[in-house]
């Protein structure tokens, strides 16, 4: 299996596992089974509402809208957590999820899901199910806590009065789980003082956004390269798009009971009877100029009275 390094911030570097053809082929295999396992496991303990990474039919959109009209946010982040992961937190997870714990061997290279594999965001995720459970049982009803990988977000309809104990709560979880908070970046945000950045998304009381910074990026990335696949990227995660299953599509409905069919249907072969006949305007929710609007139209037959 290859690997490569990629740089980091601070001068470090981060190593990726790229394994040959054969074996992605097999690893790609385990993803749907690690997927109902995962969510298995989730459902079990009542965690099924935190991971946001790497579950189907989430993404960062749905964690950033889940702290919505929250007075305080705090977040973290933890440090090196593939490299931290053992094999058997893994099987646990597994287990948990009512699978064969031996599986977890399958998705180990030199003893943790290293960063790269098809299967090691969803073992980790199976592997975090303690912890997220430890942290919501040490929580008050009213917290919202969620996890995109390997960063925490925990937002409070009121503000603490000892901020600190909060954080402590991650910290004594991760240090359960033999994980460690990176403390350079926590953050603590107060809704008073304006947005909250969550998964780099800027979370009001009612709306989200996107951050300043981002939108300075994203302009001088159009400016200096606006073709390039990074600049076209930018601007998909600016659009700040549900993920496609929860998109609603904006529809103008309308009905009209007549003795014959709308202009474009008269075509169709219908009896003598009285045609209801309904249309829907569906617009897509990608803010594009240009856009082709989609008429769908559908023929009722009712019977004459």
């Amino acid at each position: 299996m290859r690997r490569i390094l990629i740089p980091k911030s601070h001068r470090t570097w981060r190593t990726i596992y790229v394994p040959g053809p054969a074996e992605k082929a097999r690893l790609r295999g385990l993803v749907p089974v690690l997927h109902r396992l995962e969510r298995s496991a989730a459902e079990r303990h009542g965690t099924i509402h935190v991971a946001h990474g790497f579950v189907p039919h989430r993404s960062p959109v749905t964690c950033a809208l889940a702290h919505l009209n929250c007075a305080w946010t705090l977040t973290a982040d933890l440090a090196d957590w593939f490299d931290h992961i053992h094999e058997s937190q893994i099987a646990h997870g597994i287990e948990l999820g009512g699978g064969d714990p031996n599986v977890a061997a399958q998705l180990c290279v030199d003893g943790a899901p290293q960063q790269g594999l098809p299967t090691s965001p969803i073992a980790a995720n199976l592997a975090a199910i303690p912890m997220d459970r430890w942290i919501l049982d040490r929580l008050p009803p009213d917290a919202v806590y969620t996890r995109y990988a390997d960063d925490l977000q925990l937002s409070l309809r009121t503000a603490p009065h000892d901020p600190q104990a909060i954080v402590g709560i991650l910290e004594e979880a991760a240090s359960h789980m033999g994980w460690q908070i990176a403390p350079h970046k926590t953050r603590i945000y107060d809704a008073r003082r304006g947005h909250r950045i969550i998964v780099g998304i800027a979370v009001g009381s009612r709306s989200i956004a996107i951050p300043r910074t981002t939108r300075r990026r994203l302009r001088a990335a159009r400016h200096q390269r606006p073709q390039h696949p990074h600049t076209q990227g930018l601007e998909e995660w600016c659009r700040l798009l549900l993920p496609r299953a929860l998109r609603p599509r904006r529809r103008l409905r309308f009905e009209q009971a007549t003795d014959t069919p709308p202009a474009g249907l008269s075509s169709l072969s219908t009896p003598s009877s009285r045609i209801s006949h309904a249309g829907t305007i569906e617009r897509s929710q990608q803010h594009k100029p240009g856009l082709r609007r989609v008429f769908r139209f559908s023929v009722r037959n009712q019977s004459s009275p």
